[in-house]
């Protein structure tokens, strides 16, 4: 038998052994009451989850792992208000317009492979990484950022 054929058998039954073991793995995950959406919502208010008399332990624990283990946070700044983020934070804007705060360091571009500099606009749909704290944004009038990591707001009043 050719050696290109070999090869090729080879890695035909590696990707059917992996696709075996996921489909196993996601079979197991899945497994939830039938009722699970109604409960879910039932017990799900303002992104916290509340403890009721309708939920099952089993259930409560999944409800509390969707909204404990959500990705990013959703941040809404009006005109003039800043927000300072945490070394290591990501951060993205999808409503509004925005400048980069930079004191220390650039804010890096991950979306573009640049960076900004303070007092640069800050691009929709991008992916900002701070490199140090110090790094923020200000708000040109309303805007949504969804932050991955630290951060603190400054509303301007203080």
């Amino acid at each position: 038998m050719d050696k290109k054929i070999k090869t090729a058998l080879v890695v035909l039954i590696v990707a059917a052994c992996a696709t075996a073991v996921s489909v196993i793995i996601e079979d197991r995950s899945i497994h939830t009451p039938d009722n699970f959406s109604e409960i879910l919502h039932s017990t799900i208010e303002n992104g916290y989850v509340e403890e009721t008399d309708n939920t099952t332990s089993q259930v409560e624990s999944y409800a509390k792992n969707l909204t404990t283990n959500s990705i990013y946070d959703i941040v809404e700044l009006e005109k003039n208000q800043t927000i300072e983020f945490a070394a290591g934070s990501t951060a993205i804007v999808t409503i509004g317009h925005a400048t980069a705060i930079c004191l220390n360091d650039n804010l890096v571009d991950i979306t573009m492979g640049g960076v900004l500099e303070d007092g640069m606009e800050i691009m929709h749909n991008h992916l900002y990484v701070v490199q140090t704290e110090g790094t923020g944004l200000t708000a040109k009038d309303r805007v949504r950022v969804l932050i991955k990591g630290g951060y603190q707001i400054n509303t301007g009043k203080e």
